[in-house]
C-alpha cells in the first residue's frame, strides 16, 4: 500500500492553481492543497508536512525564492518544483542552492508537470529508503516559519 503524498501548490493565479490541483488530484495517492501567497503557504506548513511544494517564482508579498528559502529551512526534506514564465538561466545556481529540485517554464503541459512530480516524489522515496526511520518532509517542531520570515525581514 502506497502512502499519500502531500503537495502544496502556491501561485497567485487562482484559476491556474485550481486547474493544477484538479489534475494532480486525479492521482489517488496525492493530497493536494493550494494557496495564493508565500506567507499563507508558510502558515499552512505549520500544520501540515508536505512532500512537495510547487511554487511560482512571482508571488505577491514575499517572492517565490524568498518563500522557498524559508520553507527549506523549516522542512529541508520537502521537495520543490519552481514554476516561472521568466528565463531563470542567470539565477540557476542560486535556485539550486536554495534547494529547488526542478523548475518548469510556463506555459507547460500538464503531462510535463505530472512527469516532474512523479520523478521528484520518486527521488524522495529513494532517499527515504537509504535512511532508517526517516519520515518524508519532516518539520522541526521548534521552527515557526512565519517567525523565521518575520525575523528575516524585520530590521
Amino acid at each position: 500500500m502506497q502512502t499519500s503524498k502531500y503537495i502544496l501548490i502556491i501561485d497567485d493565479e487562482r484559476i491556474f492553481t485550481f486547474l493544477l490541483a484538479e489534475e494532480l488530484s486525479e492521482n489517488p495517492n496525492y493530497v493536494v492543497h493550494t494557496t495564493h501567497s508565500g506567507e499563507d503557504a508558510l502558515k499552512m506548513m505549520q500544520h501540515q508536512t508536505y512532500d512537495l511544494l510547487i511554487s511560482d517564482l512571482k508571488l505577491p508579498g514575499i517572492s517565490g525564492l524568498e518563500f522557498i528559502s524559508v520553507a527549506k529551512k523549516v522542512s529541508p526534506q520537502t521537495k520543490v518544483i519552481l514554476m516561472t514564465a521568466y528565463n531563470v538561466h542567470k539565477m540557476e545556481q542560486r535556485i539550486r542552492d536554495l534547494g529547488v529540485d526542478e523548475y518548469i517554464y510556463k506555459p507547460f503541459s500538464m503531462s510535463r508537470l505530472s512527469e516532474l512530480v512523479v520523478r521528484v516524489l520518486d527521488e524522495t522515496d529513494l532517499e527515504l529508503d537509504d535512511r532508517t526511520g526517516a519520515s518524508p518532509a519532516g518539520i522541526a517542531d521548534s521552527t515557526d516559519p512565519v517567525e523565521m520570515y518575520a525575523s528575516k525581514t524585520t530590521p
